[in-house]
Order: C-alpha cells, then sequence, then structure tokens
C-alpha cells in the first residue's frame, strides 16, 4: 500500500535496474491480483498476496521469517521456491508472523541475504548461481 512507497522505492533504486516501476499503493486489491497473475516472477514476505501468486501459479520466491512449513502457510504452488533461515531453533516463534521478536534478534529475517533470494531465483531458472560468471 501507500505506506510501503518509500521502502519500494529505495529497493528499486538499490537494484540498479531501469526497467521497474513503483506502483506501490497505486493498484486496487483486483488490480494488484491482475498484475500478479500476469507477473513473470513474484517476490514477497509470507502474505495475503503470496497465497495469490500461490493461486495463479506464477514462479515464486516466499520469504519466511518467523513461521515455518510446518504450521501450514507455506504456498501450494509446485512453481515456489522458499527462503528461510532454516537453522534457529527459535523458530517457529509464532503462527503469524510478527513486526518485533521476541528473542530480540530477528535473525529469522535479518540473516536471509539477497544472495540467498537470487540462488532461489536461479534455481526457480534451473541455473545455478554459483556457476554464473
Amino acid at each position: 500500500g501507500p505506506d510501503e512507497r518509500d521502502i519500494c522505492a529505495e529497493i528499486l533504486a538499490a537494484t540498479g535496474a531501469d526497467c521497474t516501476e513503483n506502483i506501490a499503493g497505486e493498484l486496487s486489491l483486483s488490480e494488484t491480483f491482475g498484475a500478479i497473475s500476469q507477473t513473470p516472477l513474484f517476490i514477497s514476505n509470507d502474505s495475503g498476496l503470496m497465497h495469490a501468486a500461490a493461486a495463479f501459479a506464477v514462479p515464486q520466491i516466499a520469504i519466511f521469517g518467523s513461521t515455518t512449513r510446518e504450521l501450514g502457510f507455506f504456498p501450494i504452488n509446485p512453481n515456489a521456491a522458499i527462503v528461510e533461515n532454516s537453522g534457529l531453533n527459535c523458530r517457529p516463534c509464532s503462527h503469524i508472523g510478527k513486526a518485533a521478536c521476541p528473542k530480540g534478534h530477528f535473525r529469522c529475517m535479518r540473516e536471509i541475504s539477497p544472495e540467498m533470494v537470487l540462488e532461489s531465483v536461479a534455481q526457480l531458472a534451473g541455473v545455478s548461481s554459483k556457476t554464473k560468471k
């Protein structure tokens, strides 16, 4: 929504890509669903829109923090890849995502790097980014 416009602008600027457009907060819910259904790749956190992408079976990267697969909220989509910090013994700390970490470190999200997400994109595309130069 509109509250995310500034952070989306920062993310887009950091990519250095010139083929992006920040439409945060400009679409209705039905327009958002239409855009998701047509996207070549949807990257998101665990959210309602993540499940919309799964419903459309578009290729997607779903980033999970405090929740785990065992809680049943992962996308049901053969074209999905999950990015998570699975080595933490404090996960899950909640059955829903939280804005604050009960342990105070929020490692479940902070330790997910852009490189981890890019590796998942490469795996979805059937290419290992480790072999690319």
